[in-house]
């Protein structure tokens, strides 16, 4: 894909909202084209209206948003200062909360962390959410996200590693 191709996508994604995309290689030996809704839930509808309306082409999937990704526990994210920091999230736990309207909150410790910013800790939590469960399923379900550098001693034992939050969601939403 050129430049100008990719420059000329963006700026057509950009006259319709606050858009980005992304190219990769999907599940059946193809291509996808993920047309993103960038972390706002009120723009899914969008992206799926232009999704539905994508032309079929042999061998590229059309996608709402980001798709889950293998082994996404480590990835670098640009901190505040413009430098790099590394992320291992393989360490992280969890809580969730199932509010009474049924939506969903979960609290993340990022104990390898405690030095980053809210907004870093933040940003890496929902890497790391979209990595585990694609953007367009983390937006779907979870309603908040809260990241901490310690949970509070009397959380601790109610916390579960984030390696296991797909299987949880679906044992909570019975899916």
């Amino acid at each position: 894909m050129t430049e100008a191709l990719c420059d000329e996508l963006s700026e057509k994604l950009e006259a319709l909202g606050d858009l980005s995309w992304e190219i990769g290689p999907s599940d059946d030996d193809g291509l996808f084209i993920a047309i993103s809704p960038d972390g706002n839930s009120d723009l899914l509808a969008v992206t799926r209206k232009i999704v539905s309306r994508a032309p079929h082409m042999k061998g590229w999937s059309p996608l709402p948003a980001k798709p889950p990704r293998e082994d996404m526990l480590r990835f670098t994210i640009e901190g505040d200062d413009g430098g790099e920091i590394a992320i291992d999230g393989s360490p992280w736990m969890y809580i969730l909360y199932r509010l009474k309207d049924g939506k969903i909150e979960i609290l993340i410790e990022q104990n390898n962390l405690a030095t980053a910013s809210d907004e870093e800790r933040y940003l890496a939590a929902v890497i790391l959410l979209d990595g585990l469960l694609g953007e367009e399923r983390r937006l779907e379900l979870l309603d908040m996200i809260d990241t901490v550098p310690r949970l509070p001693p009397d959380l601790e034992q109610k916390s579960r590693s984030i390696q296991n939050l797909p299987d949880a969601l679906k044992m909570v939403l019975h899916v």
